[in-house]
């Protein structure tokens, strides 16, 4: 997504979690861990995790872009900030509410979380989309850090796309976020 906005020409592989395809040795020699997202450069240079792969394509190609303006180091860590907190208040939240309610027994046959647990799981994502609403509200603007998209809305965009999309929770009471 991020390659799209800052127009970099790249290849796109599907990478089949259902089959393992992230533990094949192939995909191993890009990343050990076996994590998506990951890059290869033509150069052999690899790199994983969406916002390092970001920040790295932005960086090594000095592309000056209001999503990651990184010649404007006040900007840059206004936006370092705001992905701290995505990923610590939200992205963790999502994944584990994900995991749970969706993943694990749609994939790997395990029970779903019964009903405490996945009220509990709910209740944490509500509060991690509480957390995005008030930076909304905070940096009065359309976007989490104001007035421009930054890399901080694209991260947690991608996370709000996981919870629609799998409809683990409903957007109808966060209409700021929702937009």
């Amino acid at each position: 997504m991020v390659f799209d906005f800052i127009q970099i020409n790249y290849k796109n592989r599907e990478i089949n979690v259902a089959f393992g395809e992230q533990k094949k040795p192939w995909y191993l020699k890009i990343n050990p861990n076996g994590a998506i997202p990951a890059i290869k450069e033509v150069d052999g240079f690899t790199t994983n995790e969406g916002i390092a792969i970001a920040r790295y394509a932005i960086l090594s190609r000095e592309i000056d872009t209001p999503l990651y303006p990184y010649k404007d180091n006040k900007k840059t860590a206004l936006i370092n900030q705001g992905l701290e907190v995505v990923i610590e208040e939200y992205r963790s939240k999502v994944i584990s509410a994900a995991t749970a309610i969706f993943f694990q027994p749609a994939f790997f046959g395990a029970p779903k979380p019964d009903a405490n647990h996945e009220k509990f799981l709910l209740d944490r994502l509500e509060a991690g989309l509480e957390k995005l609403k008030a930076m909304i509200i905070r940096n009065k603007g359309d976007y989490l850090l104001g007035q421009e998209l930054s890399l901080v809305d694209l991260y947690a965009m991608v996370f709000t796309i996981v919870v629609v999309e799998l409809q683990i929770l409903s957007l109808s009471s966060h209409k700021i976020i929702e937009k």
